[in-house]
């Protein structure tokens, strides 16, 4: 009996002091707040990307720590703000040239049209060959198309209505390209006297100036300054003294003999007919026996013999053969070749290689002779 009472005490003593060491480990615990999780939780947080994570470590990523540094007034402000970038656009140095076509204003070139042709196509009031001549399109320049029909296109630019033969037009992309190759954007100078520069800069070298009323083709806009096409090269002009020109569409008759009158001291159409007879008479020829040719038919202007303009010159029966075989006018409606007119300038400029000259023929003959033709 003795033996079984102290046994009894000694499993209740184990058990208590068992007790007694459990109580203990669970008081040290929730003192310092470090309780384990299961194991299978910790593996659970794992795989849903740490839904149960420290809220002081996410605080510190996407607060007040590394990504508000970056953010806020660490690198990527200083990056944006007062630092490298504004320096740079203060500068200049980072900003992209702009296309000049923006001066152009907002053109839905789907519903346009540019003249193909080498000089003009006429715009009629009907769609016909006879009906009267309403209006000019020069080449490249561009118009509206507000229809078609047949063989036709009908057109409309500013206050002139009419009919362009359709196989003389581009129609959508292809005329933009065509208009900014052969057109491009051009602009008038406001100012008394503006200074083409070398560079975008007030101190940059001085290349030459435009007067009052010139225009220029503006090729690019960077900061306040346009960059121009200048003497088969470029140079920058200030933009606030240039007004940009609105899209360059047809012009009436009178117009156009104006501005043929001006620039080459001949009437409307006289231009294209020297070009004209030139490819009809010397198209096989260099440039010089081009250019011989366009002389012959002014030295004949000028001549007491011949009649006093380039077209009764040119029409003069008997006088050109091409005249007469129709090959003259079939040049003259497609307009002729871009070397002929060259020619066809200089001559009227006064590049004359053949003295007073008054005839051309050829093959061997008397006179001087310039490629296969003698001039006499």
């Amino acid at each position: 009996m003795y033996r079984k009472v102290k046994t009894a005490m000694a499993v209740f003593g184990c058990v208590t002091a068992a007790l007694i060491l459990s109580i203990h480990s669970v008081s040290a615990s929730a003192a310092d707040g470090s309780t384990s999780p299961p194991v299978a939780e910790e593996i659970q947080d794992i795989e849903s990307g740490g839904a149960a994570r420290d809220p002081g470590m996410e605080e510190s990523g996407t607060g007040s720590g590394t990504e508000e540094k970056t953010s806020g007034s660490g690198t990527e402000e200083k990056a944006s703000g007062s630092g490298t970038e504004e320096k740079a656009a203060n500068s200049g140095t980072e900003e992209k040239p702009r296309k000049a076509e923006e001066l152009l204003g907002e053109i839905d070139w789907d519903e346009m049209a540019a003249a193909n042709v080498n000089s003009y196509v006429n715009v009629r009031k009907k769609a016909s060959t006879k009906s009267d001549i309403v209006g000019i399109l020069q080449k490249g320049h561009a118009v509206k198309v507000v229809g078609t029909k047949g063989s036709w296109t009908k057109i409309t630019s500013g206050k002139i209505k009419g009919y362009i033969k359709s196989k003389y037009l581009v129609f959508g992309k292809k005329a933009r390209k065509k208009y900014m190759k052969n057109v491009g954007v051009t602009g008038t100078v406001t100012a008394k006297s503006l200074t083409i520069r070398e560079k975008a800069s007030k101190k940059a070298d001085r290349l030459g100036s435009v007067k009052k009323g010139g225009q220029v083709t503006i090729v690019s806009i960077k900061d306040n300054w346009y960059k121009i096409s200048y003497k088969k090269s470029s140079g920058y002009v200030a933009a606030k003294y240039i007004t940009a020109d609105k899209l360059q569409g047809a012009i009436t008759v009178k117009a156009y003999r104006k501005m043929q009158k001006e620039e080459y001291g001949c009437s409307k159409g006289e231009l294209d007919m020297l070009a004209a007879i030139i490819e009809c008479e010397a198209g096989g020829e260099k440039r010089v026996g081009k250019v011989a040719v366009g002389a012959v038919v002014l030295n004949r202007v000028r001549s007491k013999r011949f009649p006093n303009t380039i077209a009764r010159v040119i029409k003069q029966k008997g006088q050109f053969s091409p005249v007469g075989s129709g090959k003259f006018s079939r040049v003259l409606a497609r307009g002729a070749r871009k070397d002929c007119y060259e020619a066809a300038r200089a001559a009227l400029k006064g590049e004359n290689p053949v003295g007073n000259a008054l005839f051309f023929s050829a093959g061997r003959g008397k006179g001087r002779q310039i490629g296969n033709q003698h001039f006499y």
